[in-house]
């Protein structure tokens, strides 16, 4: 065998019996979810051209795995779902009455680097919601998200909010020099509060003051009243105002204990337009849903309509996913037939299987090998069906 024949590339792994059926349970909930709420599905090409990303993706460059078609075009593994589908919205689906309700699952590849220990290779489940703006279209898709959870039984999921439009307009007044506004993006989203303070130090006037202390607000509707008192930007106090009629919306529908606020969550800047929010489950200190508003992104395909949207990463909720019991995985009936009697075994297999029993056909040609077989697996009964009828066979340990 050559020397990487039993291994995968980095940041892959097999799926397993078990991490298999584990995987399409959760798909096939979240799928059954959306679509109830009236989102259709599509599938997007597992490569597309590299200049779709180039445009405005929030994946950088060196992250995408690059090939050549064979004319000599730069193509690239899908690293992302919502550029491709806005392609699609622009291109194929013009005609359609707004808004367009669409979900997808489908892998989505990025080239991390070894030594980051994240997966190359993901599984996302997630919605858009094309051609609607405003308070009404940011709730279907926070509700939505927070029905997801639910719908997976994962209690005590978090949802937190925010917008990229304060952090810009924070930024707006003050005169960065070249190439500091984005390590100013960098502190505020992993809270370094040290590298932060010694860029805006230099500034030392009262708009820092805000931005200063974005890695810090976060929590319930209190944040919105302390940062409403830092900055006199008027663009800034507007979004709080909008973010506190958001989140009183929230809390008013029962969701107040699953929702919290983060003015600090300034993720991908130059993809989002509006609203933002990640989501969290207990046990996980990872994101396992992101999502937010990306009114101008169609645009580049030469459709001006808003657009919001949302992705889960099934992969991590499969990492924290119990097994499935053995009772789910183990065949209830083994079918086993004597020589000649291959018709009406498989036609007893049809009726149980319609009855919705779990069944499985032995490929044993003699009796105590099937014995065995049904011994070693767990399977309770054999169905013998031979010249004379069929014949039930329980199984018993040992």
């Amino acid at each position: 065998m050559k020397k990487y024949g039993g291994a995968t590339p980095f940041g892959t792994k097999d799926l397993l019996l078990d991490e298999c059926r584990r995987k399409n349970a959760i798909e096939k909930k979240l799928s059954a979810l959306f679509e109830s709420r009236g989102y259709r599905e599509v599938v997007t090409p597992g490569v597309e051209y590299y200049d779709i990303f180039a445009v405005a993706s929030p994946i950088p460059q060196e992250e995408m795995y690059k090939l050549t078609e064979s004319g000599g075009r730069l193509i690239v593994l899908r690293p992302d779902s919502t550029l491709p589908i806005a392609r699609v919205v622009a291109t194929r689906m013009r005609e359609m009455p707004l808004p367009v309700r669409l979900r997808y699952t489908q892998n989505v590849f990025h080239a991390n680097r070894a030594d980051e220990g994240r997966h190359n290779e993901t599984t996302q489940s997630g919605v858009e919601l094309l051609g609607a703006a405003g308070m009404r279209a940011d709730i279907e898709l926070l509700v939505t998200a927070l029905g997801a959870f639910k719908a997976l039984g994962l209690e005590g999921a978090q949802i937190e909010l925010g917008h990229v439009g304060f952090f810009k307009a924070l930024m707006s007044e003050i005169p960065f020099e070249d190439g500091e506004d984005e390590d100013v993006r960098r502190c505020v989203e992993y809270k370094n509060y040290a590298a932060l303070g010694d860029i805006l130090k230099k500034y030392g006037d009262s708009r820092t003051e805000a931005l200063g202390k974005l890695p810090q607000l976060f929590g319930g509707e209190e944040v919105l009243a302390r940062a409403e008192k830092m900055t006199q930007n008027l663009e800034a106090k507007r979004i709080l105002e909008y973010l506190g009629e958001l989140y009183g919306a929230l809390c008013g529908m029962g969701y107040r204990d699953s929702v919290e606020i983060d003015l600090g969550m300034v993720h991908h800047i130059n993809y989002y337009t509006g609203l933002v929010f990640r989501g969290y489950i207990t046990g996980s200190g990872s994101t396992v849903l992101t999502g937010g508003r990306y009114d101008g992104l169609l645009s580049e395909f030469g459709y001006d309509i808003p657009a919001t949207g949302f992705a889960i990463n099934v992969d991590q909720l499969l990492e924290g996913s119990a097994p499935c019991s053995d009772k789910e995985s183990v065949p209830e009936v083994l079918v086993h037939y004597e020589a000649g009697c291959a018709r009406e075994a498989y036609q007893l297999f049809d009726r149980l299987v319609s009855e919705e029993k779990r069944v499985l056909m032995s490929v044993f040609g003699e009796m105590p090998d099937s014995i065995a077989f049904a011994r070693a697996v767990g399977i309770p009964e054999i169905a013998l069906v031979g010249t004379e009828g069929i014949k039930t066979v329980l199984i018993c340990e040992g």
